[in-house]
């Protein structure tokens, strides 16, 4: 037993590292940012929305596991990988519908382990944008926590408006009724937030994204309308980078 557990560890490990390298290839081989080069990241016609991704960054969408997650990486500068995970879904295809670069600058402004490869590299795979594309699995803002926290205690730490609220509303403050909202010292709207409008239903949010993800994909692969022209051969060259800033500048 102790064996075949120390095998997958190993295993696991090494999975990860080579995903690490692969990060790194990436961006020390391309002299512009990844996401310019139609080749390697689609194309999405992401939403400009900076009252949303305000609220995302301040943890203050209505949705509890999202915000205490958002709130622990201000406070911390560290959350758990998948912590990153569901805001980043949630910020990008799943409900927002928000670019995933605004959502890596928060990152790199806010997380002690902000590696400008990883950052970059891991939003793009999280909103589908490259290198992962099975955009109709999508994380839900309240399944998902109830999996790993089904008390809500993470909730109660970092969203203290919602520490009486009765384990069934936790996470869907908002079907609580007025008798049951008083009786937690908690009106939704008054002492917590509403969820931000367009994504009040995230089963009919996550839905149409996936359709306008799918018309994307569509797009990219030359089924819809025309994509892009390919890049210059000179875009792509060994040693560039002028945008990692973890690259010197070449020389001249």
């Amino acid at each position: 037993m102790k064996a075949t557990l120390l095998k997958a560890t190993l295993l696991k490990a090494t999975l990860l590292y080579v995903l690490f390298d692969l990060y790194y290839l990436f961006y020390l081989t391309l002299s512009q940012p990844l996401f310019s080069l139609p080749r390697y990241c689609r194309n999405i016609p992401w939403d400009t929305d900076p009252a949303s991704l305000a609220l995302w960054k301040e943890g203050k969408t209505g949705y509890p596991f999202i915000d205490a997650i958002m709130r622990q990486l201000s406070a911390e500068g560290w959350i758990h990988h998948l912590a990153r995970h569901a805001v980043a879904c949630f910020l990008t295809r799943g409900d927002l519908w928000i670019s995933w670069e605004e959502g890596a600058r928060v990152f790199e402004e806010k997380l002690v382990d902000a590696d400008w490869s990883l950052n970059n590299f891991n939003w793009q795979w999280l909103s589908c944008s490259a290198h992962f594309y099975q955009y109709f699995r999508c994380y839900s803002p309240v399944a998902f926590g109830k999996k790993t926290d089904p008390e809500g205690d993470y909730i109660r730490k970092w969203v203290p408006e919602l520490k009486n609220v009765p384990k069934k509303f936790i996470y869907e403050p908002w079907n609580m009724n007025a008798a049951q909202q008083k009786a937690a010292h908690c009106t939704v709207g008054k002492d917590y937030v509403n969820r931000i409008t367009k994504c009040k239903d995230h089963t009919a949010t996550s839905k149409a994204n996936m359709e306008k993800m799918s018309q994307a994909y569509k797009i990219h692969n030359g089924l819809g309308q025309a994509r892009p022209p390919p890049p210059a051969p000179a875009a792509i060259v060994m040693g560039g980078g002028p945008n990692n800033p973890y690259l010197k500048k070449p020389r001249k």
